[in-house]
């Protein structure tokens, strides 16, 4: 794959879209519990409280139970069997107020993930919506901890591998509210092979000598590694975790904001992978009472036979939507 041609359709992703907003919320969420347009759906359990939303080639299944809300399972069904890529003992809610702290473990001996991850589902609905001018299915979740509500929200199209998040902030309380670099995505990830995997990444479309070109790098043990840019300019707001071998599997994260971004992945501790999207300038952010803080959206999908095929799938996606 050329990576000028890689480039073309991954800064594509962040064209037109609109900075940060902070506005007034108040859209009520109507309960469905089911939506399928061609092969894409959104479905829940008959509480309410579980829900699944994907295509015949990606899926996730979030459970809201037990006063928490996590991420309990991201298929990959390209591949036969489908890979799960995320491990259910140390599932993790797929946003955070406070990314600072998400993966590490606390003085307690407990990962921070799990303090955030714990929500209130209070209503999930599933809707066919119009994307780009197309039928696409969407599930909407509101969540409550304290004075803060959340709207979750996620999008999967017919006939693609491709899904996109992104979530709502809003201060329902008579206090101002601290949140320390909120993410717009967090992904706990199964760390058992995690070294199985190549991190990429690309060079953005404002550097004279290196446009366009991929950098790769072996996940270890430890592993660390933070993208920061603005839009596209320096670095392209996308990274992928694939593998060289066997299927070739992977799964890619952008991020679409024409600010400054991050993008980190993380194995610090003998545990999950993390992959964290967040915006640096909310490092400190004080969310006012009655404020809403719209996080940009990601977009996110799975893949297999290599990082040519990653990039056919989402030229396709693209082109029709």
């Amino acid at each position: 794959m050329k990576d000028s041609f890689c480039l073309f359709l991954l800064s594509g992703i962040v064209v037109g879209l609109s900075a940060l907003t902070t506005v007034a919320f108040a859209e009520e969420i109507k309960q469905k519990a089911e939506a399928k347009v061609g092969d894409a759906y959104v479905l829940s359990d008959a509480e309410g409280l579980a829900w699944t939303v994907g295509t015949k080639v990606v899926e996730m299944t979030f459970d809201g139970r037990g006063g928490m809300f996590r991420l309990v399972s991201f298929l990959n069904k390209s591949c036969e069997p489908p890979l799960e890529y995320v491990d259910v003992q140390t599932a993790a809610v797929p946003f955070a107020l406070d990314s600072e702290t998400f993966g590490k473990i606390t003085t307690d001996a407990e990962p921070a993930a799990k303090a955030d991850s714990q929500w209130m589902l209070k209503t999930g609905a599933a809707r066919q919506v119009t994307s780009g001018g197309r039928p696409a299915v969407q599930l909407d979740v509101t969540l409550t901890r304290g004075d803060i509500l959340v709207q979750f929200h996620v999008l999967a199209f017919p006939g693609t591998s491709i899904l996109r998040q992104w979530v709502e902030i809003e201060n329902t309380g008579s206090q101002p509210v601290g949140l320390n670099s909120p993410a717009a995505a967090c992904f706990q990830l199964c760390g058992d092979d995690a070294d199985s995997y190549l991190n990429s990444w690309m060079v953005g479309g404002h550097v004279a000598l290196d446009q366009g070109k991929m950098y790769q790098k072996p996940v270890t043990f430890p592993y660390s590694h933070k993208l920061v840019g603005t839009a596209s300019v320096s670095l392209v707001p996308w990274t992928a975790l694939h593998r060289t071998t066997g299927l070739k599997d992977g799964l890619f994260l952008a991020l679409e904001y024409l600010g400054t971004w991050s993008l980190a992945i993380d194995h610090e501790v003998a545990g999950p992978l993390t992959v964290t999207a967040g915006i640096p300038e909310l490092k400190s952010y004080a969310l006012q009472p009655g404020q809403r803080l719209e996080m940009p959206l990601v977009t996110l999908g799975v893949f297999r036979d290599g990082l040519d095929n990653m990039a056919a799938s989402l030229y396709d996606w693209q082109y029709e939507y």
